[in-house]
């Protein structure tokens, strides 16, 4: 099988598998699955922007009304969102910032 992302794979029960463990994860704990998609929306922008100027993607993190909706849920200000959001994808390396730039690193 070829999927949409990542790599190819033969064994499609395990996939499967691994897929439906994966959604029971997120869909058990609605803070959980809100961070989560709050991560793959600022990840895909970035796919679209390679790179960005810190600022603009703050703003853009402002702008979003899905990501607002998600930093209420989390009882946030939106300072501390976004800096929160930004460090999610910086910690485990999918993101750097450089040069006051956020950049996509996958």
């Amino acid at each position: 099988m070829i999927p949409g992302h990542g790599k190819p794979f033969t064994d499609v029960k395990k996939s499967i598998d691994t897929a439906k463990s994966r959604l029971d994860y997120l869909s058990g704990n609605a803070e959980r699955n809100a961070r989560h998609g709050a991560k793959v929306l600022l990840k895909y922008k970035l796919l679209e922007w390679c790179s960005k100027e810190m600022s603009v993607v703050k703003s853009w993190i402002a702008g979003t009304p899905a990501l607002e909706c998600i930093r209420r849920q989390m009882n946030l200000c939106s300072e501390d969102f976004e800096e929160w959001l930004i460090q999610a994808l910086v910690k485990p390396k999918a993101v750097a910032i450089e040069n006051d730039r956020l950049i996509n690193l996958d």
